[in-house]
């Protein structure tokens, strides 16, 4: 009460600069030393912009990739706009008792617990780093206790599944282009971005390999996008005969070895998309299941890294 306030982030702020002036007043350091940042807010817009531009360094840096990006994004989207409708507008403001609050209101909306542990480890993140880099000044790290969350499997497919969904693709001249796309999931485990990328000199029909190369660390190329793979290194893998076989069919347009329909660069959500509402959607009476239990109707493109590690 001293300090001429009743909250307690605020009275921190305020011993600092306290501090600073009566070491000046007692000659340990001179007064041109004294700091305004001890006074400083920091909107919680501004924090954020410094933040993001951190995470977007290059990856030989540290850095994080393009998806990892895009979470932190919408992460700090709900984020603000929660502290916004509870009075809060700069990090200086931001406590345990906040991320609480915030934990407390995503569980009310059904976030599953991985999701949940994830945004706060952002914000725990993300405020820890403002601090380290001065850009927060006399506030108190967040002190949160984050238990231990199993994550929730994706569905993993069967192979009547697979060999259904296949032959459905077949079937429809405007699904063709699918059903290599699908068969060659199913017998790599390759993730949906991986598989769109995918290169002609990817592939050794020689030794049978398939080698999917990390491209963070290299130049930029006129007119290529660099590969980032997920785990960062590169990797390779046996081709399946089933694999071996889509890929004997497919013509040799340009670089990349997958298309769309009308002979497009494959785009991940685009999959996912018509994979969910063409093939999904329409086999799933044939594949029925509980409406609180998973099932075929949940599957994803994500259930096919699990089909391919469970065969």
């Amino acid at each position: 009460h001293s300090l001429g306030t009743t909250d307690r982030t605020e009275a921190v702020q305020r011993l600092r600069q306290l501090d600073a002036v009566v070491a000046s007043d007692q000659g340990l350091i001179p007064r041109s030393q004294i700091s305004q940042e001890t006074a400083r807010t920091l909107p919680l817009a501004e924090g954020r912009k410094l933040y993001e531009n951190h995470i977007k360094r290059p990856r030989i840096a540290g850095g994080a990739a393009v998806s990892t990006q895009k979470r932190y994004r919408t992460v700090f989207d709900k984020f603000i706009q929660f502290a916004e409708s509870i009075g809060i507008k700069t990090w200086n403001e931001v406590t345990s008792q906040t991320v609480n609050a915030y934990a407390s209101y995503l569980d009310k909306k059904n976030y599953a617990g991985k999701s949940l542990k994830t945004e706060l480890v952002t914000l725990i993140q993300a405020q820890k780093w403002l601090i380290n880099e001065k850009h927060l000044v006399g506030v108190e790290r967040l002190k949160v206790k984050l238990r231990k969350v199993e994550g929730q499997r994706s569905y993993c497919y069967t192979p009547n599944q697979v060999e259904a969904m296949v032959q459905h693709c077949k079937s429809l001249k405007s699904l063709s282009w699918l059903a290599g796309v699908v068969m060659a999931l199913a017998c790599s485990g390759l993730r949906i971005a991986e598989l769109c990328s995918l290169r002609w000199n990817d592939i050794d029909e020689v030794s049978g390999r398939l080698t999917l190369t990390d491209e963070s660390g290299r130049s930029r190329q006129a007119g290529r996008q660099r590969r980032e793979l997920k785990s960062g290194r590169s990797r390779q893998l046996p081709i399946h005969t089933d694999l071996a076989n889509v890929l004997a069919g497919l013509p040799r347009v340009d670089a990349f070895v997958f298309h769309g329909a009308r002979g497009g660069r494959l785009k991940p959500d685009t999959v996912r998309n018509i994979l969910v509402r063409e093939v999904i959607k329409p086999l799933q009476a044939r594949f029925p299941s509980a409406d609180d239990e998973k099932g075929f109707k949940d599957g994803r493109l994500h259930s096919f890294r699990h089909y391919f590690a469970s065969l």
